[in-house]
Formats: C-alpha cells, structure tokens, sequence
C-alpha cells in the first residue's frame, strides 16, 4: 500500500476513517521532514492536483515521533499515547496473573510491575506470552525470577534495537 493510494481512498470516501498504524513502515525507514521526498509525496497527495479535498479523518499512527519532521507536524493534530504507570502495569499484569490459574502460583505482579518501568502493554503482553510458551514448552512453573528473565532480554533487546520492530 503506497501513501498515494491512501490519501486517494481518503478522499473518495466521505464520512469515514482512514487508520493507518505504524506510517513510518509506509513512509520507507528514512526521517520524514520538508527536505526528504516523502513530505513532498505526502503534500502532493493530501493537496494534490485534482481540486478534490479529503472528507475523511486521516489517522496515522507512529511510534517515534523523532522521525517526523517540524514542517510535517504543522500540518497534523499530534495527540500522544504516554506509556502506561506502575498502577496501570501493575492492574494489567493482575489481570493476567488472576485469569490464569496454572501461572499465578509463584508470580508477583507488583514487582513484575516495578520492573517494567518504561514498557508499553504491547511490550507486557510479549513478556506474558514468553512466559506462556515457556510454561508450554517446560511444563515448569513460571516464577517472578522467569519473567524478570524475560523482561532483560526485552530490555536488552530494545537497547540494542536487534527485536523485531514488528512487535515492540
């Protein structure tokens, strides 16, 4: 799908939503600023040359914000999605802990919670699953010390940029 074919469709339809999630996997890996092609394309779609205006709401979502360009937010609404407190960690890991019986013998889900300063829930629900398919695998209880081992590796991986931008 290419940033032209989105705006045309945005434009064709009235009264509806255009999503379009992670814009930067579009948008090619480069920085998106008043120098590069890609505002260039994206001022020639949204203004274009066929006189016909956008009747829809555009989203586009992003996850760094550093790669967009001042001249490029000028032109958009920016609302920002922070990252989630310990309290709302803490009450999403609960949740998961309570719902599942097998996992929530030897879990603590306020040091898990402590832990996570800085994750998404996106970023909490692949530690839940890597503790999920460790359980699978091993058939061996899944403590706090085998998420805490979980949560390094994503630190790790995170630092280093080496995980896969697909899922975190």
């Amino acid at each position: 799908v290419s940033l032209g074919r989105i705006i045309n469709r945005a434009k064709r339809f009235r009264n509806c939503v255009v999503f379009v999630d992670e814009v930067e996997k579009i948008m090619e890996l480069g920085r998106f600023d008043e120098e590069g092609p890609i505002f260039a394309a994206l001022d020639t779609a949204i203004e274009g040359v066929d006189d016909k205006e956008i009747e829809a709401i555009v989203i586009f979502a992003i996850n760094e914000k550093g790669r967009v360009g001042e001249a490029l937010k000028d032109r958009f609404n920016i609302i920002e999605f922070g990252l989630p407190s310990y309290k709302e960690r803490y009450s999403f890991l609960n949740k998961k802990i309570n719902k599942h019986k097998i996992l929530r013998q030897k879990i603590n889900g306020k040091e898990i919670a402590r832990l996570t300063d800085g994750f998404s829930f996106r970023d909490l629900e692949r530690i839940w699953n890597d503790a999920a398919f460790y359980f699978l695998e091993k058939r061996d209880t899944v403590t706090t010390d085998i998420f805490k081992n979980f949560i390094m590796r994503l630190k790790e991986a995170k630092n280093y940029r080496a995980y896969d931008p697909m899922f975190g």
